[in-house]
């Protein structure tokens, strides 16, 4: 039986200076940092319509990804501004949790945004995805949402605190900035995958001048109330040595995973087929120590 989705809002027109293949591009490109699941095979519809999409669409991994669930989960988008959004998932009466995604570089979490989101079980989850346009590490907030990184800490907890539960996690350049989020939200998990310092940062750990460094994390906090995952790639040198600083910094735990190299670990787990039940993982809060190192160990092998 052919699948149905409910068309969403007509695709913006980003790239009004371009035409044919890069114009589909770009709007493909857009689609897959913003939209839902269901969301986002609708745009691919709308798209269809222009020959010059049609082989852009067919090799597209998302697309491909998709076509082969059973149903695409179920998300509702809330734009809180150009760099923040909310999606909401079904309502479950045993209590909704929040996860804080915190994303990489070019505004995702080093996945296409709806195959993370299918990565996530909307039934229990809602999930408030963070960019960082200017690309500072979230100093400057998110653009519409906030101005500085203590702001956007104010008002993430407060949004964390209608929940029942909330995780932060980031990648690469968000890694850290989740970590900082969590240590803000009482009960809140952080987990950073692939997490990198921003260059002032990481030069306070090698004895250098850092004009600009601010605290890069606050070892003042209790231990209680720290619940912090530092998880890199076991053969990635880089990632190792900031995993182990910010571990050794915070207490969390850091755990590598073997034979690894690679920076982007969501995007490894998603081509072996371990994505979900691995985010799975690092959000049960009821996983800690030897016995979370050991489920992620027996996912991805």
């Amino acid at each position: 039986m052919q699948k149905s989705y409910p068309a969403p809002d007509p695709p913006p027109d980003l790239t009004p200076g371009l035409s044919g293949t890069r114009r589909m591009q770009a709007r493909i490109l857009e689609a897959e940092s913003r939209e839902t699941p269901r969301a986002f095979m609708a745009v691919l519809r709308t798209l269809r319509r222009d020959p010059s999409a049609a082989g852009l669409i067919a090799e597209n991994e998302t697309r491909q990804f998709l076509a082969r669930v059973w149903w695409p989960q179920s998300y509702v988008r809330q734009d809180f501004g150009p760099d923040v959004t909310l999606f909401r998932g079904r309502k479950h009466p045993g209590g909704r949790r929040l996860l804080v995604a915190v994303t990489a570089l070019w505004g995702r979490m080093t996945v296409p945004t709806p195959v993370f989101l299918q990565s996530v079980l909307a039934r229990d989850w809602d999930v408030l995805l963070l960019r960082d346009g200017a690309r500072t590490h979230y100093r400057r907030g998110c653009a519409g949402y906030a101005d500085s990184f203590p702001a956007l800490a104010e008002r993430v907890a407060g949004l964390a605190s209608g929940y029942a539960g909330c995780c932060a996690m980031g990648t690469s350049m968000g890694g850290l900035t989740a970590i900082r989020l969590a240590l803000q939200i009482p009960g809140a998990r952080g987990v950073s995958v692939g997490g990198r310092a921003a260059a002032d940062i990481a030069r306070l750990f090698q004895d250098r001048f850092a004009g600009l460094a601010f605290d890069p994390l606050c070892a003042c906090l209790p231990e209680a109330s720290r619940d912090l995952v530092f998880l890199h790639g076991g053969d990635n040198v880089h990632d190792r040595r900031v995993a182990r600083q910010f571990a050794e910094i915070t207490g969390g735990q850091r755990i590598g995973l073997r034979d690894m190299k690679a920076h982007a670990i969501l995007a490894d787990f998603w081509r072996q087929g371990t994505l979900k039940p691995a985010l799975a993982a690092l959000m049960d809060q009821r996983l800690t120590g030897g016995r979370l190192a050991r489920s992620l160990a027996g996912i991805v092998g």
